[in-house]
C-alpha cells in the first residue's frame, strides 16, 4: 500500500492539487504557507519512498535586492513553538556565501553535510538551532527568493525528480505572486485615487495652507494607520526642518537640524518616496539615532514636497511606527500623494502670505505714516508701529537705537518687551559692521552667538541679559547707521529673507519717527543752552548766582570759580556746592595761583583742559578737597588769566561740544567782564583817591581862607608870606595815607575843637564818652582821621536842633577793633541812607558824589576802609542817627 502512495502517478497528483491550490490563493500569505506544506510533503515523500522517516525541514524566504536582505516567509520545522519565530527571520547577503550562489544559480544546490558548509552567512547565528544535514537550495524565478530544503541524513535532500517537481511548483508560485501583487497594486492604487478625491474634497473648505497641511496629516494618518505623522517644512537659509503639524499634535515645536536627518534628506532632495520596514536595518539611509529615540520609531515612510517648477524642497510628510513595518503600496501612493497635493497648493500659499503681509505692511506704514504726520505723540506711533511689529513678527523684544553723536554710543530710543526690558547703552559698532549697514537693503542677522562673529562690540553686553540672536537693520541705508531697529531672542532664531525685507521697511518707517524725535532732542538742547547762556550772561556781575545756574543748567554737580586781581600772589574760590558729598570745595582759604599746578596748567593754554581719571597734586587738593573728583573740564578767563572757570563730575560724563561752547562763551564773557570789572575797580580807586584829596585840601583852603579872613589891615603884610607858603605847601602836598599809631583822645580833642565854633553857634549839648578807652591808641593817617570825624561832627551838629545833644561814644567792639559812635537827635532823609548803604552794588553809579552830604560822608567811609576800617551810617530805633567808626587798635 505504501508503494501505490509513493508511485510517480501520486507524485504528479500531489503537484497538481497543490499547483491548483496555489492559483486559487488570494494573498501573498496563503502563497507561502501553501509553498511551505507542499515542499514538506515533497520531503517527506523523499524520506518515504527510501524507507526512512524522520524531520524535515523548509524555510521560504524573499530577496531584497535593495537590501540585500533574505526575508524569511514561512517554512516547516519539527518543533513549531520553539522554532517557529526563526522562519520570519531575516539576514544580509554576504558576497560570496552559500545564498549568494543559490541566488544567482539556475539550478538547485546540494550540500550534502549542512554543518560542513564554510559560508554560511548570517544563518550560522541567527538559524543556528535548524540542524538538518542534507540541505538542497532551490532558487525562486529571477533570484527573488531561495526555497531552503533540509533533512537529517547526508546527502541531497531530493532527488533529480523531487527537484523537477519542485523547480515546477517554484515556477508557478512565482508567476502567482506576480499576479496578486499586480492585483494588489492595482487595487490599491484605485484606494489610493479615491483616497486622494476625499482628501481634496476635505480640503476646500479650508482657507489657509496651514490648515489644508494639518486636515492631509490627519486624513493619511488615519488611513495608514501609523502612529505618528509629521508635516516639516525645511527652513533653506537656517539648514533645518521645522515641525508645521502632526496628527496626533503634539504641543511642542520641535527644530530638526540637517545633520540629523542627511541621509533621509538626501533621497528626499530628489523626489524619492523613503520607506524604511526597520531601522535597523536602515544602514542605506543613515538617520541618527536621535531621531529614532525622539519620537520613539521603529518604521518611517516618508515623501518630499517639492516645488512645482523649481522643484526645490519645501518639505516632507512622514509617516512613524513604533513597531517594524512593511510599508504596502497603498500606503506609499496615499503619502506621495498627499505631499504632491502640498506642492500643488504652495504656490497658492506663498501668493496668500504675500498678499497677507503685504496687507500686514501696508497697515503698518498707514499706521506710522498717520502718527507722523497726524501730530500724534511720536511715542504713541512707535506704540502703534510696535503692536503691528509684534503680531508680524513675534518675537521677545525689539528696539530702536540712535547714535549719540558725543559718546557714539547707542543709546535707547525705545523698546517693546515681553519680560523685561533690555539696559543700555550699547557700545559703537565695529567699522565692518558699520560697512555692511552702509549698504543698501542689508540686514545684519545673528541668529546664533556660538556661530556669528558679526556685532562683537554688543556680544558681552546683550549675552548678560540673555541674548542669543540679533536682527540689526539701518534706518537710513546707504547712510551711516546712526538709527538702528533691532529684533532679539533669548533662545537661537532664524530670520528669513521676507522677515528681514520686512524689518528693513519698517525700519525706514521708524526711522523718520527717531529723526523727528532727534531733531526735537536737538532743538531742545539748543534751545536749552541759548538759555542757560543767556541767564548766564545777565549774572556775569553776580559770580556766585553764576556758578549756581551753571551747575543747574548744565546738570552738573558741581561749578567753582577761582578768582585773582593782576597784582595779587593769591585768589580765592566759589563753589554752587561747597559741601557737596564726594565733590566738596574749600571756599575758606585763599588759593596760592602762582603754586597751584592746576591753575599754572589750565593757564597755560588757551583750549579748554579736559581731563579724565583726575589725580590732583596736594596744593590743589587744599581747595578742591572731594575724594570723587574724576571728570574735570577747566578753563582760563581773561588776557592775561585772572580766573579759571572749574567743572568738576564723578566717572561716566560726557562733555557735548554744545556744553563746552556754551561753557567757553560764559568763560569768555567772564573773563573780559573781570578785567573790566579790574580795570573800572582800580579807575574807581584812583578816582576816591583824588576826590580825598581834593575834599581834604578843600578843609584846608576853607580853613586858610577863615584864618586870612581874621587878619586886620595892620596884621595882613607881615603875616600874608606865611599864609601864602602856606597855601604853596598844600598844593604840592604828599597826600598818601600814613599810617601809624594816634592816640585816641588826642584824636576826638582835635577834631572837637574844629567844631567848637559850630558847637557854640548852635548850642549844641557835646559830651565825649571814652569808656575806660582814654589811653587807647588807633592804627591810621593821623592828620586824614581828624578830618573825618571833624567832618561827622559838623554833619550831626548841623542837623541837631538848637540846644540839642551830640554824643560821641567809644567802646572795644571786637578783638582789636575801637568803635567810635557819634550820635545826634536830628533829621535824616531815608534817601540819604539809601545812597550809603554798604551793600550798594554800584555806588559811584547812583549819583552818591554828585551832591553834599552824600559826597562827603562816602569818602569819610573810603578813607576809613584805606585805613582797614570801616564807617556804618544808621539811624537806631530811639530815632538817633548814628555815625559809626571801627578803627584797628595799636596794639
Amino acid at each position: 500500500m505504501k508503494a501505490a502512495v509513493i508511485t510517480e502517478e501520486s507524485k504528479l497528483t500531489a503537484l497538481v492539487q497543490a499547483v491548483e491550490q496555489l492559483r486559487a490563493a488570494t494573498t501573498a500569505e496563503q502563497v507561502w504557507s501553501q509553498a511551505a506544506a507542499y515542499l514538506g510533503q515533497e520531503l517527506q515523500t523523499h524520506l518515504a519512498s527510501e524507507g526512512r522517516t524522520g524531520s524535515v525541514w523548509v524555510w521560504l524566504a524573499s530577496y531584497d535586492a535593495v537590501r540585500n536582505t533574505l526575508v524569511g516567509k514561512d517554512g516547516v520545522v519539527p518543533n513549531p513553538k520553539e522554532e517557529g519565530t526563526l522562519l520570519r527571520q531575516r539576514f544580509a547577503v554576504t558576497a560570496g556565501d552559500v545564498w549568494q550562489r543559490a541566488l544567482q544559480s539556475p539550478m538547485p544546490l546540494d550540500i550534502p553535510d549542512w554543518s560542513k558548509e564554510p559560508k554560511l552567512g548570517e544563518w550560522a547565528n541567527k538559524m543556528k538551532r535548524l540542524r538538518p544535514v542534507g540541505v538542497t537550495l532551490c532558487p525562486l524565478p529571477g533570484g527573488t527568493g531561495v526555497a531552503w530544503l533540509g533533512i537529517p541524513d547526508w546527502g541531497a535532500a531530493l532527488r533529480p525528480d523531487g527537484k523537477l517537481r519542485v523547480r515546477l511548483f517554484l515556477a508557478e508560485m512565482g508567476q502567482q505572486l506576480h499576479r496578486l501583487a499586480e492585483r494588489q497594486q492595482h487595487q490599491q492604487t484605485r484606494q489610493g485615487g479615491e483616497f486622494l478625491t476625499q482628501v481634496m474634497l476635505k480640503c476646500r473648505p479650508q482657507s489657509s495652507y496651514e490648515e489644508r497641511l494639518a486636515l492631509m496629516a490627519e486624513q493619511v494618518h488615519q488611513a495608514l494607520g501609523a502612529d505618528q505623522t509629521l508635516v516639516y517644512a525645511y527652513d533653506e537659509r537656517a539648514n533645518h526642518f521645522i515641525l508645521k503639524t502632526s496628527a496626533p499634535r503634539l504641543r511642542r515645536e520641535e527644530v530638526v537640524p540637517l545633520a540629523m536627518i542627511q541621509g533621509l534628506y538626501q533621497n528626499l532632495m530628489l523626489g524619492e518616496l523613503v520607506a524604511i520596514n526597520d531601522a535597523s536595518q536602515a544602514e542605506r539611509i543613515p538617520i541618527s539615532l536621535q531621531f529614532w529615540q525622539q519620537y520613539n520609531a521603529k518604521a518611517l515612510l516618508a515623501a518630499a514636497v517639492l516645488a512645482p517648477e523649481s522643484k526645490q524642497l519645501l518639505g516632507f510628510y512622514c509617516c512613524l511606527s513604533r513597531q517594524p513595518r512593511t510599508w504596502e503600496p497603498f500606503d506609499k501612493s496615499a503619502l506621495q500623494g498627499v505631499a504632491q497635493l502640498a506642492a500643488m497648493l504652495s504656490p497658492l500659499a506663498e501668493l496668500s502670505q504675500t498678499l497677507a503681509r503685504l496687507e500686514t505692511e501696508q497697515k503698518v506704514y498707514l499706521g506710522v505714516a498717520q502718527a507722523i504726520y497726524g501730530g500724534s505723540d511720536w511715542q504713541q506711533a512707535l506704540k502703534t508701529a510696535g503692536q503691528i511689529l509684534d503680531q508680524h513678527l513675534p518675537g521677545e523684544r525689539w528696539l530702536l537705537l540712535h547714535q549719540n553723536p558725543d559718546s557714539r554710543h547707542y543709546e535707547i530710543v525705545y523698546q517693546s518687551y515681553k519680560k523685561r526690558p533690555l539696559v543700555g547703552p550699547l557700545a559703537p559698532l565695529h567699522e565692518l559692521d558699520q560697512d555692511l549697514l552702509r549698504q543698501g537693503g542689508v540686514v545684519i542677522t545673528v541668529p546664533n552667538w556660538q556661530t556669528e562673529l558679526k556685532l562683537m562690540t554688543w556680544r558681552q553686553t546683550l549675552q548678560n541679559q540673555g541674548v542669543q540672536a540679533v536682527l540689526a537693520a539701518n534706518a537710513v541705508p546707504e547712510h551711516n547707521p546712526h538709527i538702528l531697529l533691532v529684533l532679539t531672542q533669548s533662545e537661537p532664531h532664524y530670520w528669513s529673507p521676507r522677515d528681514c525685507q520686512f524689518v528693513q521697511a519698517l525700519a525706514r518707517q521708524l526711522g523718520t519717527v527717531v529723526r523727528q524725535w532727534y531733531l526735537q532732542q536737538s532743538y531742545e538742547s539748543q534751545t536749552r543752552w541759548y538759555r542757560a547762556l543767556v541767564r548766564g550772561l545777565e549774572l556775569l556781575d553776580q559770580p556766585l548766582a553764576l556758578v549756581q545756574h551753571l551747575s543747574a543748567a548744565l546738570s552738573l554737580p558741581q561749578v567753582a570759580l577761582v578768582t585773582w586781581t593782576a597784582e595779587a600772589q593769591s585768589g580765592h574760590v566759589i563753589a554752587a556746592h561747597p559741601h557737596h558729598d564726594s565733590l566738596a570745595v574749600n571756599v575758606h582759604d585763599p588759593i596760592p595761583v602762582h603754586e597751584d599746578p592746576l591753575l599754572q596748567r589750565v593757564i597755560a593754554q588757551a583750549e579748554p583742559w579736559l581731563q579724565s581719571g583726575v589725580e590732583l597734586e596736594p596744593v590743589t587738593r587744599r581747595w578742591l578737597t572731594g575724594e570723587g573728583i574724576d571728570q574735570m573740564l577747566a578753563l582760563p578767563m581773561g588776557e592775561p588769566a585772572q580766573g579759571v572757570l572749574v567743572l568738576l563730575d564723578t566717572a561716566q560724563q560726557t562733555w557735548p561740544p554744545a556744553l563746552i561752547q556754551v561753557v567757553q562763551a560764559l568763560a569768555g564773557a567772564l573773563g573780559r567782564g573781570l578785567t573790566w570789572s579790574q580795570r573800572v575797580q582800580h579807575l574807581e580807586r584812583d578816582y576816591l583817591h583824588l576826590a580825598s584829596q581834593n575834599w581834604q585840601r578843600q578843609w584846608h583852603w576853607q580853613e586858610w581862607a577863615e584864618a586870612v579872613g581874621r587878619l586886620t589891615p595892620e596884621q595882613f603884610p607881615e603875616q600874608w608870606p606865611e599864609k601864602q607858603a602856606q597855601a604853596t605847601h598844600w598844593l604840592s602836598l604828599d597826600v598818601t595815607l600814613q599810617t601809624q599809631p594816634v592816640s585816641l583822645s588826642g584824636l576826638l580833642r582835635r577834631a572837637s575843637a574844629r567844631m567848637n565854633d559850630l558847637i557854640s553857634q548852635n548850642k549844641v549839648w557835646f559830651r565825649v564818652h571814652q569808656s575806660g578807652l582814654e589811653k587807647a591808641n588807633i592804627l591810621g593817617d593821623g592828620e586824614r582821621l581828624e578830618l573825618i570825624v571833624a567832618e561827622l561832627l559838623r554833619f550831626a551838629c548841623q542837623r541837631s536842633p538848637q540846644e540839642g545833644r551830640v554824643d560821641i561814644w567809644c567802646q572795644l567792639v571786637q578783638g582789636g577793633v575801637v568803635e567810635v559812635a557819634i550820635t545826634d537827635y536830628g533829621p535824616i532823609l531815608m534817601s540819604l541812607l539809601e545812597l550809603l548803604r554798604p551793600d550798594q552794588p554800584d555806588p559811584l553809579g547812583n549819583g552818591v558824589l554828585n551832591h553834599s552830604p552824600a559826597r562827603e560822608l562816602f569818602l569819610c567811609r573810603f578813607q576809613v576802609q584805606q585805613m582797614g576800617g570801616d564807617v556804618f551810617y544808621e539811624k537806631l530805633p530811639d530815632n538817633r542817627f548814628s555815625s559809626r567808626l571801627w578803627l584797628p587798635l595799636a596794639l
